[in-house]
């Protein structure tokens, strides 16, 4: 059974008093929130976000989004979440493949990338559709989500960019931001996070 306690005044050990008034606390003092340095390994200081709705297409490395964040601390980590909405479609051979990207850029800023394992053996294509008998104009799409978390990061800026990875024209090409063949709007969104090291 709950039990309540009713008062006008709370006074502490070393003698101050706190005044209870409507309900309302006076002569507290409540602590900020601590700077980074205070935090444990692995809290998250800052968030940010970005998405966009700018198609592009071809093969190799096409842009589908991509934001900064200004990193307070070369040591820390940094986390990215990324969804991709994508298509690949035409193309001769009987298969379509694509695979995503993360990469690291900025100045003074050692770059970095992260793809998918490797498919075939010759480049790091997470997806693969084999269409036999359905005709050169095949397309499949769908929204990819990647995430990394890039170890050490660096002090300053850093721009982070999501790619969608076209094997070759022959294998399809690809399209970013894309809903379907009659390019539609579609949107693709990043989380870049500031990790505690």
């Amino acid at each position: 059974m709950p039990s309540i306690i009713q008062a006008d005044q709370l006074k502490s050990a070393d003698g101050v008093t706190t005044y209870l008034n409507s309900g309302a606390l006076s002569n507290v003092t409540f602590p900020g929130p601590p700077s980074s340095g205070t935090f444990n390994a692995g809290h998250i200081i800052q968030i940010t976000t970005n998405t966009s709705t700018t198609d592009a297409n071809g093969t190799g490395a096409v842009l589908a989004v991509s934001h900064s964040i200004t990193m307070s601390d070369s040591s820390n980590k940094l986390l990215v979440f990324a969804t991709m909405q994508f298509q690949v479609t035409g193309g001769s051979a009987n298969a379509r493949y694509a695979g995503t990207q993360l990469v690291t850029s900025g100045s003074g800023v050692t770059a970095q990338t992260y793809q998918q394992t490797t498919g075939d053996g010759t480049g790091s294509y997470g997806y693969r559709w084999n269409h036999t008998g359905f005709g050169d104009d095949a397309t499949f799409g769908l929204v990819a989500p990647t995430n990394y978390l890039f170890s050490p990061a660096c002090q300053g800026a850093v721009t982070v960019t999501a790619n969608v990875l076209g094997y070759s024209s022959g294998h399809g090409t690809v399209y970013t931001n894309v809903q379907d063949t009659g390019g539609t709007d579609g949107s693709s969104t990043i989380m870049l996070m500031e990790v505690v090291a």
